[in-house]
């Protein structure tokens, strides 16, 4: 299962536009201060899908020029008296747009066509092809992602709000139609839709170092755990052995109570002591067949896509959710060491002990 993701955020100024700029084109001399995974070795893979870099006339221009030039051809309505209308100083100047799909959802050959099927995607929704100024494929990061830039010219003014709206219900259905339009035509599914009220907040964005720091402390931590519960796993008896002893059991019974009571043509008196080990062994027996044959198959699936998480990059997901998807695996653990520690309790059916014993013990 994988997600397409896609994400909005306004650039209300031109120094912003630039900065974002030298990170997106990759500027000579730039440093990611927010990203500092970037493989420059594997920068010459990136591509560009809108690439406005280079005027007609041959020479490069700036992404501040473009946008400039952008909004000055676009934005022509006027006031009353004539007079192009005036853009305020908080206005949005830029769209700043990601695409991005989560690791292993899609297969890299199809990359460059999903990351097309989005540039579509911003050409119907957010005012046509003028519009984006820019679109680079980044392949230098541990997840292929897509930028683009794109100047909320509509119609004749500049106003990102015919384009975001001014609530959530707009920003709902533009992830709707994203999802619609290009991540389902992929196989990919659809993000956790929560509702929009004020009792489900809007999750805040969580800047990419911030974001590698937390999932590199949550591997941390459930790898610990993984490995606390391997030790307890490996304290367990082993089921073979468990099953050695049952039969051990069971042979004893069968050869010397069972022999004795026929030889003798009574039943043989066997002390409590002896009777509450025997109960106890066939019901720990029973117990630990059951709950170590759950439990290797559960540990052997989690060290498993723990494994491959760790082959493919894809720790954080994949751990996560295998341990989501069983609640009750450490449930299992702590309830089966709390058990070792504790005196087995005695059968519960007081008058059948009772009927089955007398003053000395018990009778088989």
């Amino acid at each position: 299962m994988g997600y397409g993701i896609m994400r909005i955020t306004k650039i209300r100024t031109y120094g912003a536009i630039k900065k974002l700029a030298d990170h997106h084109e990759r500027t000579p001399g730039y440093k990611a201060k927010t990203n500092p995974d970037i493989d420059e070795k594997r920068t010459g893979q990136n591509y560009y899908l809108v690439d406005s870099r280079v005027g007609a006339d041959g020479k490069p221009v700036e992404m501040t020029k473009r946008f400039r030039d952008r909004i000055t051809a676009g934005h022509t309505a006027v006031t009353k008296d004539g007079k192009v209308k005036k853009i305020r100083d908080d206005a949005v100047l830029a769209l700043d747009c990601l695409c991005t799909l989560t690791p292993g959802a899609l297969e890299q050959k199809y990359h460059r066509a999903y990351f097309k099927s989005w540039v579509g995607w911003l050409e119907k929704e957010l005012g046509g092809r003028a519009n984006v100024i820019s679109v680079v494929v980044h392949e230098d990061e541990s997840n292929p992602h897509a930028h683009a830039l794109v100047a909320p010219i509509a119609g004749n003014h500049l106003s990102a709000k015919e384009f975001l709206g001014g609530s959530r219900k707009r920003i709902r259905e533009l992830q709707d139609s994203f999802y619609n339009d290009v991540s389902r035509l992929y196989g990919l599914d659809r993000g956790e839709v929560k509702p929009l009220d004020k009792d489900h907040p809007r999750r805040a964005h969580v800047p990419t170092a911030e974001f590698k720091e937390q999932t590199e402390k949550e591997i941390a931590r459930l790898t610990g755990e993984l490995s606390k519960l391997k030790g307890i796993l490996e304290a367990l008896p082993d089921e073979r052995q468990a099953e050695r002893e049952a039969d051990e059991v069971r042979k004893w019974l069968r050869e010397d109570v069972e022999g004795k009571a026929k030889k003798d043509g009574k039943y043989t008196r066997i002390p409590t002591e002896e009777y509450d080990e025997i109960v106890d062994l066939i019901r720990e027996y029973c117990a630990s067949t059951v709950l170590l044959s759950k439990v290797n198959s559960r540990l052997k699936a989690a060290e498993s896509a723990a494994v491959e998480a760790a082959d493919k990059g894809r720790k954080y997901d994949n751990l996560r959710r295998v341990l989501d998807n069983n609640p009750d695996l450490k449930a299992l653990f702590v309830a089966r060491v709390e058990n070792m520690n504790k005196s087995t309790e005695k059968p519960k059916d007081k008058q059948k002990e009772k009927d089955l014993s007398n003053e000395k013990g018990y009778y088989l």
